[in-house]
């Protein structure tokens, strides 16, 4: 009697492992989400060059009177740059199996980052500001609201990636700290540094065509 039960449970556990879809044990290998991290890059960094060309070439044929450049700049940039630094740093770690340091090299970067967004932000609503009350100042004398409108998309394109960027480096945090399989474990690290490090260049490419035109 106990054979026959055995055997009808190890039928019954093969019917159901057979019946399981096989696309529920499906995992992408680590490098197909590097790939997309590099294709998401490319194509932000277009955009990027094309918003900023179009920029300066309205700033040139259109000025701002009275543009200063607000500090909060000089400050978040500072920050910012040591945040890519401390994610590097976290990623190299988990690279030598040294994951505890690896987590607090993250939790510095992600708590840096944050601090980013703090000085920015009423630096960024300052800019916007200038560029509005210049863009009202020369409506009535035929002048053109296009630097309004490109800084304002230039902004919103880097608050909105910034703060994306920080929310998947929160989550890596948690992530971090699992015991988790350790080649995807650098896989998520190194594309979060594909994607901060491109934030930080084209912030800061981003500040010096603010800054000299």
């Amino acid at each position: 009697m106990n054979a026959i039960t055995s055997e009808h449970g190890r039928a019954d556990r093969r019917t159901a492992t057979e019946a399981r879809d096989p696309l529920e044990s499906f995992r992408a290998p680590p490098g197909a989400g590097t790939l997309v991290t590099w294709l998401f890059v490319a194509g932000l960094a277009v955009a990027f060059a094309w918003l900023l060309i179009g920029y300066m070439l309205t700033r040139s044929n259109t000025p701002v009177p009275g543009l200063t450049v607000p500090v909060w700049f000089w400050f978040s940039t500072f920050i910012l740059l040591v945040s890519s630094v401390c994610l590097h740093w976290s990623y190299l770690s988990m690279k030598m199996g040294r994951s505890t340091v690896a987590g607090y090299a993250l939790l510095l970067s992600t708590t840096l980052g944050w601090v980013f967004v703090l000085l920015q932000t009423p630096g960024l609503v300052k800019l916007v500001q200038m560029h509005r009350e210049s863009a009202e100042a020369t409506a009535g004398g035929g002048g053109s609201a296009a630097p309004y409108m490109l800084i304002l998309v230039l902004v919103a394109l880097h608050g909105l990636h910034t703060v994306a960027g920080l929310a998947r480096m929160t989550a890596l945090n948690r992530r971090t700290h699992q015991n988790s399989d350790h080649e995807y474990g650098i896989a998520h690290l190194k594309q979060m540094c594909l994607f901060w490090h491109f934030l930080a260049i084209a912030w800061v490419l981003m500040f010096g065509v603010i800054l000299w035109t």
